[in-house]
């Protein structure tokens, strides 16, 4: 084969064609041939389909980043709800004894003495809002030195002087009958015990003040008094294993908070004279399914059931007026 080339540029092969053919078929036509650059279009239609996949995708990542926050009430109280610390003076570094010197070792031993005794008298507690003395929360040897506290050995309860009020709870046991004298458990008088299962109130109790059981871990049951009044604020805050509350219909205020993070209660019905479901009440309860808000409730407070993700079914009487910020806010199963 030998390849020439005609003045218009386009090659043949000389040995099959006298004269080129490309010109031959434009001379005949009457049309110049036209060459199609395919790829070049090839590569603007990709250009294109790569421009609008980008914007779908920016689009796509513009959606993804934006990040579902807990409403600000709840961050605010979560860091604010912190069981009370003790937190306690340093200790001076002390020197070795030098063995061969026994009134150095008689001065070592005389600091740490008085180190103990500075422990114990200046060892502050935090609280939620500010700091109180440790006497305050009355730790058991606080107890045994107040004039104003009153042993029940047999109950292995710290109450007040007239013995109405039970200060602290001392014991272990799984089942805890508080007894008819008292009309008030007072703040932290529960809190952290790791023991407690069951509690039986008598019906002469009208008052569980703020933090009363909190962080009871195991606490599974509460029979509440049948003529309680009144549930402090983070009351009951962390009961992980308490399954179902019987409020009685005496009940008037529950409090901010005060079952906060019970992860194992299922139902909730109020009693006829609660107004007001205050704000945090029963936030992250995360196996409540059912609550029924009855009459005369008139007010739902602020991220009350907040983070309630199995909650499934809301029955809201037509008293209430009220809808706070935030009230049902991430129940997910709604």
């Amino acid at each position: 084969m030998r390849v020439v080339k005609c003045p218009a540029g386009h090659g043949y092969d000389a040995e099959k064609y006298n004269s080129c053919p490309l010109c031959e078929k434009s001379a005949a036509t009457g049309k110049k041939a036209k060459v199609v650059k395919i790829k070049a279009v090839k590569k603007v239609q990709s250009s294109e389909v790569k421009t609008e996949t980008a914007r779908k995708s920016d689009k796509t990542e513009e959606i993804r980043s934006v990040s579902l926050e807990k409403p600000e009430t709840v961050k605010m109280h979560e860091k604010s709800i912190q069981m009370p610390e003790i937190k306690s003076e340093k200790l001076v570094p002390i020197e070795q004894p030098d063995v061969k010197s026994t009134d150095k070792s008689a001065e070592i031993e005389e600091l740490k003495t008085e180190q103990k005794k500075l422990l114990t008298e200046k060892t502050i507690c935090t609280s939620e809002k500010s700091s109180i003395t440790i006497e305050e929360l009355y730790t058991d040897e606080n107890i045994e030195r107040d004039e104003n506290v009153r042993i029940d050995d047999i109950n292995n309860m710290a109450t007040g002087k007239n013995g109405t009020l039970l200060i602290k709870y001392m014991g272990t046991n799984e089942i805890i009958h508080i007894p008819d004298e008292i009309t008030a458990v007072g703040k932290y008088a529960f809190s952290g015990n790791s023991f407690v299962k069951t509690v039986i109130m008598s019906n002469n109790v009208k008052t569980v003040d703020k933090f009363a059981f909190a962080q009871c871990v195991n606490l599974e049951q509460v029979i509440f008094s049948g003529n309680l009044e009144s549930i402090g604020e983070n009351a009951f805050f962390r009961c992980i294993r308490l399954k179902e509350v019987n409020f009685p219909n005496s009940l008037k205020i529950i409090g901010k908070g005060a079952f906060g993070k019970c992860s194992s209660i299922r139902k909730l019905i109020f009693p006829a004279q609660i107004k007001k479901i205050s704000d945090l009440a029963f936030f992250s309860c995360r196996n409540l399914n059912r609550v029924i808000i009855s009459k005369p409730i008139e007010i739902i407070g602020n991220a009350a059931f907040s983070e309630c993700c199995g909650l499934k079914k809301i029955v809201i009487a037509e008293s209430v007026t009220t809808i706070g910020e935030s009230a049902f806010s991430w129940c997910r199963s709604l």
